[in-house]
């Protein structure tokens, strides 16, 4: 005889709603509910659709997997049922959805002592049972058999060839229902494979099999996720590969020009206004006004200026912890006037071998073996703290550059330490891989706590790279000191050319006049720079690390028909090592008058009677 407790048990188990709401203590969120409703449909039914689920980041995809399995267990414990669940790896991803699995199981009075585990990745509840196994290809999962649901997280992270080989056969038996969860990433994934196939057939019968959401549709149904995503957004720039993907479900190219034409107009300024020599040497920042085109000085840097080479400011740099230095009027620093109360300045180095005839020191003078090879090249960046409190992050201006070819790295060194302490930066970021090693050595040792070496590896390279690009997506990233590279006939009387081992001046950019400027008419002018970034390849590799390879191809060639080399473009990247330092705003000292505690202690009042 049924009973009412029978009954509300029944509507409690019967529907997977009540169930995370009643017996989890859990409910799933709307869009969660509705993409499990169509996945155990399809399963109670034995419809043996195939599903795929986009969710942006931690927007609850993971809490739905273990809802469904928890609920297929409890209806179907009777039956001699098989559930496949695949991670990329199995520690930590799939040892966390067991993890997960259970305790909903735990939490649930109708399962909570009765299941058990099994071999270290299986979860048994009477005759059904939950596998858990890794997509790596290397991984053992043969044997398994998905009878009722076969269900794939982070498939944009398992290879297509994995999959099909050793996942794939495992419904063929029964036909289950098939389930690919993830976000984005490039479109040769599993996950947009599966993605392009379920299109086609929602397509052709209406039944919907694609849930795509973005963090705007979560933000709906919780704020709070909303104003974690806006802030990454101004941390990261909305364009950014990692905010695209991760919480805007779209995907990437996975090959293509790393520095598309809104980064490159992030980048360099598209009318450039030559500083006046004369507000220079007054060193008094210039009233640009909204509609001023010199991106030297901007409304947001306030207070910054710019100094003439020669004059002695009078600054104050912002400060990182253990490493901050007040520099006082006898400073340096040749860019930065007595007006940058807020900024500081960085080297970013990138190392190149020496030629084989200047292998001896005060060889200088002789002739380069390979004039095509790379060169050392020095971005001088100008740190402008002012955006902490918006940005929470600095912007970074290049000021100046400096290439070396083929140069002997003690000559090299006896340069480089004539500008440091010219310029007085408060950091050396430098390329200490194989060649740079030695230079390195030398430079630590002469300005200890202020060189910061990075050796580059594939993943080194990749985070570089993705950092760098979110400083130039949020706005962070100005080169305010073009360089400019001529043909060697039309090098200028005087100019150094390359391949002398000579540095060669980097002059802000100015469009050349028609009759020519110091001799060039306006179609032989060439940006070096411009032309490194404009070169840049990146390909974003399918894989759980997301890595990005980045550079300049090898073998090509610019206009001129001479090779382009990445040389300015790695030192550049180098601000992203600075990004990843704690900056802090410079402030006045404060003094705190000190007290003498024992005037608040009423010590006389315990031993007055003993004296009186």
């Amino acid at each position: 005889m049924s009973t009412p407790r029978h009954s509300l048990i029944r509507r409690i188990a019967s529907r997977l709603d009540n169930f995370s709401r009643y017996a989890i203590g859990i409910p799933l969120r709307p869009y969660q509910q509705e993409v499990a409703d169509a996945i155990v449909k399809s399963v109670v039914n034995r419809l043996g659709l195939s599903f795929v689920v986009i969710f942006p980041r931690q927007s609850g995809k993971n809490e739905a997997q273990a809802h469904i399995e928890a609920w297929l267990l409890c209806l179907l414990s009777a039956q001699d049922i098989e559930i496949v669940s695949v991670s990329p790896t199995y520690k930590p991803q799939a040892l966390n959805a067991m993890l997960r699995l259970q305790r909903c199981l735990d939490r649930n009075p109708f399962t909570c002592g009765r299941w058990r585990s099994q071999s270290g990745f299986t979860v048994r509840l009477d005759k059904a049972c939950v596998h858990f196994f890794s997509g790596n290809s290397v991984a053992h999962t043969v044997g398994a058999t998905a009878s009722a649901l076969l269900s794939v997280d982070e498939a944009q992270d398992i290879r297509p060839s994995t999959y099909d080989r050793k996942f794939a056969p495992m419904v063929a038996s029964t036909n289950a229902t098939r389930v690919f969860w993830g976000t984005p990433w490039i479109s040769s994934t599993l996950l947009a494979r599966e993605k392009r196939r379920a299109e086609s057939d929602q397509e052709k019968d209406g039944f919907r099999r694609l849930w795509t959401l973005t963090a705007e549709d979560v933000a709906l149904v919780h704020p709070p996720y909303g104003e974690f995503v806006s802030s990454e957004v101004s941390r990261y720039g909305r364009t950014h590969p990692y905010i695209k993907t991760q919480y805007f479900s779209e995907e990437i190219d996975s090959q293509g020009s790393m520095f598309n034409p809104t980064r490159l107009a992030l980048i360099f300024p598209s009318n450039f206004s030559p500083l006046n020599p004369q507000d220079l040497s007054r060193g008094e920042p210039r009233d640009l006004g909204s509609d001023s085109p010199s991106p030297f000085l901007s409304s947001e840097m306030g207070r910054a200026g710019v100094g003439l080479v020669g004059e002695v400011p009078n600054h104050s740099r912002g400060e990182v912890p253990n490493h901050s230095r007040e520099v006082g009027s006898d400073s340096p620093s040749p860019f930065l006037s007595s007006e940058m109360g807020r900024d500081g300045v960085g080297f970013l180095l990138d190392v190149a071998g020496q030629d084989e005839s200047r292998m001896d020191f005060g060889c200088d003078e002789a002739p380069l073996e390979n004039p095509a090879r790379d060169s050392a090249s020095l971005s001088i960046v100008s740190i402008d703290l002012s955006t902490l409190p918006t940005l929470h992050a600095p912007t970074y201006r290049i000021v100046h550059r400096q290439q070396w070819t083929g140069c002997n790295h003690l000559t090299l060194f006896g340069q480089l330490k004539s500008l440091v302490e010219s310029w007085d930066p408060q950091y050396i970021v430098m390329d200490a891989t194989g060649v740079g090693e030695g230079l390195w050595a030398l430079l630590d040792k002469t300005f200890p706590t202020r060189v910061i070496p990075v050796k580059f590896n594939k993943q080194v390279k990749s985070e570089l790279g993705w950092k760098f690009l979110s400083i130039i997506d949020t706005g962070r990233f100005r080169d305010c000191a073009r360089t400019a590279t001529f043909a060697e006939h039309i090098v200028p009387e005087g100019y150094p050319r390359r391949g002398t081992g000579e540095p060669r001046p980097c002059q802000p950019h100015r469009e050349a006049s028609p009759q020519g400027d110091e001799g060039l008419t306006k179609g032989e002018y060439s940006d070096q720079v411009r032309l490194q970034y404009t070169a840049c390849r990146s390909e974003a590799l399918p894989s759980p690390a997301k890595s990005l390879r980045w550079g300049v191809p090898e073998g090509a060639r610019g206009p001129d028909g001479q090779l382009i080399h990445d040389d300015f473009l790695l030192a550049d990247s180098l601000v992203g090592t600075l990004d990843m330092l704690q900056w802090v705003i410079h402030t006045a000292p404060m003094i705190v008058p000190g007290v003498d505690p024992l005037e608040r202690i009423d010590w006389w009042a315990p031993i007055e009677h003993y004296f009186l």
